[in-house]
C-alpha cells in the first residue's frame, strides 16, 4: 500500500477553482480535474507557483471520450454532467443542455500518477457513485473524502451507499451545504477533513437512514424538487433566497463526509 500524502489533495470537480483556491491558501498541493474545458483552461491560467495542477479531463473508469452534458446557459455551467441521468434530472427542471465529447481519466491513473491524496472532494454531478467504486477498488485510499449524495432517486441513492459501504471508512457525517458559512468568491464545498473531526459521527447504518431522509427533502425542497424546479423558473426564486425560509424550506445539496 502507498503512503498517503498529506499535504496533496483531490479537488474532483473543480468547476471555477474556489475550492482548490481554498485549499491552496491552506498551504496543501491540488490536482484539479475538470470536464469542461473552458473552466479548465481558466484554472490552467492560475497556475499557483506550481502547486496546481489541472488535469482537463472527466473522471471515469472508461478509457475512451464520454459525453459531457453542459447547460446551454453558462450561469449554470455548475451542473455539467457526464451522467445521463443527472442530464435528464436537469431537463426535467427545465435546464437545456448540449453535448460535448471529452477525454476521460481514472482514479487510479491519477493516483499512479500524482500519489495517494490525504483528501478527495468529489462533486461531479451525478457520477459521485462511479468515483466511489472506482475507489473501493484502491489499495490505498485517502485518510478523508467527501461526495455529493444523489438526487436522482432511491434506487441511485442504495447503490451510491453500496459502493461507499465498500470502501475504508467506517465514520461519517452528512452536511446540508445549503446550510455551510457563505464565502464572497462564491459556492464552495465548506471545512473538510480535520476540520470536521471534533463534530459528531455517523455510523454507516446511521448515514443511510438520513440519507434516506435527505433524498426525500431533495425531491421535494432540493435543486431539482418540487420547490427547486419553481425557483429554477423563477416563480419562487426571490423567497428562497430568504434567509430563514431558505434554511428550513429549501435545500441545495447534501455532501457526505467519509472518515476512517
Amino acid at each position: 500500500m502507498a503512503e498517503i500524502d498529506r499535504n496533496l489533495i483531490f479537488d474532483l470537480g473543480a468547476h471555477t477553482g474556489i475550492d482548490a483556491a481554498h485549499y491552496l491558501s491552506r498551504g496543501f498541493r491540488v490536482v484539479a480535474v475538470e470536464a469542461n474545458p473552458e473552466l479548465a483552461s481558466n484554472l490552467e491560467r492560475k497556475g499557483a507557483n506550481g502547486r496546481l495542477v489541472v488535469e482537463a479531463r472527466a473522471l471515469s473508469s472508461s478509457a475512451k471520450p464520454i459525453s459531457l452534458h453542459l447547460p446551454v446557459q453558462q450561469t449554470s455551467d455548475v451542473w455539467g454532467t457526464t451522467s445521463p441521468q443527472q442530464a435528464r434530472m436537469l431537463n426535467e427542471a427545465g435546464v437545456v443542455t448540449h453535448e460535448i465529447q471529452v477525454p476521460t481519466v481514472s482514479l487510479d491513473t491519477l493516483i499512479q500518477t500524482h500519489g495517494v491524496p490525504y483528501y478527495i472532494k468529489c462533486d461531479i454531478e451525478g457520477s459521485d457513485t462511479e468515483f466511489l467504486e472506482m475507489l473501493s477498488l484502491c489499495a490505498s485510499q485517502p485518510e478523508t473524502i467527501s461526495f455529493e449524495l444523489t438526487q436522482v432517486g432511491p434506487a441511485a441513492l442504495e447503490a451510491q451507499l453500496r459502493a461507499l459501504q465498500r470502501c475504508a471508512y467506517s465514520r461519517f457525517q452528512l452536511r446540508d451545504q445549503r446550510l455551510i458559512p457563505a464565502r464572497p468568491e462564491g459556492m464552495w464545498s465548506g471545512p473538510f477533513g480535520s476540520d470536521l473531526e471534533d463534530q459528531p459521527m455517523l455510523t454507516f447504518r446511521q448515514l443511510r437512514r438520513r440519507a434516506r431522509s435527505a433524498l426525500v427533502r431533495s425531491r421535494l425542497m432540493g435543486e431539482f424538487g418540487l420547490v427547486g424546479k419553481l425557483r429554477l423558473s423563477g416563480v419562487t426564486g426571490r423567497l428562497a433566497e430568504v434567509p430563514l425560509v431558505g434554511k428550513l424550506f429549501y435545500s441545495s445539496w447534501y455532501d457526505v463526509h467519509c472518515f476512517r
